[in-house]
């Protein structure tokens, strides 16, 4: 993810790197409010189950990327180029 935002989206990745690391620790902190209460209620097996799919789930967006990542880049070059016009986002 990182190496594909710098690649893809240099002009603004700092700010969307600061961004992802913000999601990244506020997921780290909820996990153990969530998956605690859930592994109690429905056990560890049936918890690593829906976890393994939901990973699974997750970690296959790779798949449409491959196909149409260029096509929404295309789609949303002039957007982009805006907001890096109008300097949001931009450390110099």
């Amino acid at each position: 993810m990182i190496g594909y935002i710098v690649d893809c989206y240099k002009e603004l990745s700092g700010s969307t790197l600061s961004s992802l690391n913000v999601m990244r620790c506020t997921m780290a902190f909820g996990f153990g409010y969530a998956v605690t209460p859930w592994w109690n209620a429905t056990g560890t097996q049936n918890t690593f189950i829906t976890w393994a799919i939901l990973v699974f789930v997750f970690f296959s967006s790779w798949i449409p990327m491959y196909f149409w990542g260029k096509k929404l880049r295309i789609r949303s070059k002039e957007r982009y180029w805006k907001q890096v016009e109008a300097g949001i986002g931009v450390h110099n």
